[in-house]
């Protein structure tokens, strides 16, 4: 049995319920635990019959430690503080012989299986986010492996400690949200595996580097095919506007072709979820095209990965955070 959690809330429940059926679609051999941040999305899943799905709410899960540095933190550094939180809580409560955080905002399209084939006998598996150069780290925090061992218990133990100490949405000496501390794991635990499979995390930011076969969900890198695992969905938002189910991407343009294709896969199964899960009406989807607004924040932000001082500018004197 391949064991997952993640968490997500309300906001994100059509896509948390989007990254299970997807699950369900190419896997009978794996169970996914779910840390509810909101009383609305713990009593929906818990209302709905879902094989291979076990819920907690976060009121359940909360340690002084975590409610101690909540108020600090906006939603989404407190989302981050509490992932490697979440994998300890569901691996210990659960006696889990293994357990993989993956984020919510992804859709499988083959069986995972494959991964675990790669990862072996190794008690820590990371996956890069496979493009050049990522001032946000060589690693994604889409999909961590740990093994019940001393070593992959030791690893995220510290991982979880570090991030309840400090976990904000701006770089500050070597560190950035929950993601920088990941760069150190290679170094300070042993046992360790970086995914090599392309197919661990087909994202916006990668996918320029591919060639896609959209018919068999697959993608060329180098002349090698690889079968996308899973596509993670970063930086999308989901609205209803005169019953059409509209995506609005932060920090690209979805243009026609094989971007359109992968991103109209996951907008029809949103809208399977609307209507049949969600019982609301949609008659349709489509994708919006940035505003200029946001390309203009989206060009602030990548100033900021990748220059010190406007990094030191932005968040140290002006203090600012995004407070997704």
């Amino acid at each position: 049995m391949i064991n997952f959690c993640t968490l997500f809330d309300s906001f994100y429940l059509a896509k948390g319920l989007a990254l299970y059926r997807s699950l369900q679609s190419v896997s009978s051999n794996f169970h996914l635990f779910v840390m509810a941040f909101d009383e609305k999305s713990f009593r929906f899943l818990k209302q709905i019959e879902c094989e291979n799905l076990t819920v907690q709410w976060l009121n359940n899960f909360e340690t002084p430690e975590l409610l101690a540095v909540k108020a600090e933190r906006t939603r989404g550094e407190y989302c981050w503080t509490c992932g490697p939180s979440v994998i300890h809580y569901f691996m210990t409560t659960y006696n889990l012989p293994s357990l993989t955080y993956i984020d919510a905002d992804m859709m499988f399209y083959s069986d995972p299986q494959i991964l675990f084939d790669e990862i072996g006998d190794a008690d820590i598996a990371v996956s890069p986010h496979f493009i050049e150069h990522e001032a946000a780290g060589k690693f994604c925090v889409q999909f961590n492996y740990f093994k019940n061992s001393a070593e992959g218990m030791r690893a995220l133990v510290w991982w979880k400690d570090c991030c309840i100490e400090w976990c904000y949405n701006k770089y500050e000496d070597g560190k950035y949200g929950d993601q920088g501390y990941v760069e150190q794991f290679p170094s300070l635990f042993s046992n360790v595996h970086i995914m090599e499979h392309r197919g661990t995390g087909v994202a916006s930011w990668n996918m320029n580097s591919y060639r896609f076969h959209t018919e068999d969900n697959s993608i060329i890198y180098k002349g090698v095919t690889f079968p996308i695992v899973f596509f993670h969905y970063h930086g999308t938002s989901l609205e209803v506007h005169d019953d059409v189910l509209v995506m609005s991407t932060k920090e690209f343009d979805v243009k026609h072709g094989e971007q359109y294709a992968m991103y109209g896969k996951y907008l029809a199964l949103l809208t399977d979820i609307y209507r049949n899960d969600l019982h609301i009406p949609v008659s349709g989807y489509r994708i919006a095209e940035r505003s200029f607004v946001k390309k203009i924040n989206f060009m602030l932000r990548a100033t900021l990965r990748n220059n010190a001082l406007v990094r030191w500018l932005y968040y140290d004197v002006l203090n600012l955070r995004n407070s997704g």
